[in-house]
């Protein structure tokens, strides 16, 4: 995949517009379903996936399709939780330090995709709603509307 901006979905392009000369595709792929925390994460992993999972779910963030990215993220969560831990207790050895830091840019690498800083959820654009295409005049007026 190229370096820049990651690509608007196609959702969003026939909400609002899609200025840009890319031809909008018809055939991207749309997932239903829930996430299903695995068995295998630890207690702070399944504490994350407790408390934001089903939140994630209800903004249409996560689908099921995203069941092992959202286990990764807790799982490196749970990592740095572990090595925090150590930390507050005074260790402060280097590769305490060095693994606690590496749960830390691992688990927020992934969390920014899902939305989870406020930041994130600026650029992240979500619609459970199907667009409107029936009426292309429709479509140019409400845009109008808003921008107003």
């Amino acid at each position: 995949m190229p370096a820049g901006r990651p690509p608007k979905p196609t959702a969003e392009k026939l909400l609002n517009g899609n200025p840009g000369r890319r031809p909008i595709s018809d055939d991207e792929p749309q997932f239903d379903g829930v996430p299903v925390m695995p068995d295998w994460l630890d207690y702070y992993a399944q504490e994350l996936w407790e408390l934001v999972v089903s939140d994630l779910v209800t903004a249409g963030v996560a689908k099921s399709v995203d069941g092992p990215a959202l286990a990764g993220m807790c799982m490196w969560w749970g990592i740095w939780r572990k090595f925090d831990q150590l930390i507050q207790e005074g260790d402060l050895e280097y590769k305490t330090v060095c693994r606690a830091a590496m749960g830390w840019k691992q688990f927020s690498a992934i969390a920014s995709k899902f939305g989870m800083t406020p930041s994130d959820r600026v650029r992240l654009k979500v619609s459970d709603k199907p667009p409107e295409e029936d009426d292309p005049l429709a479509a140019i007026l409400k845009r109008r509307a808003e921008r107003n």
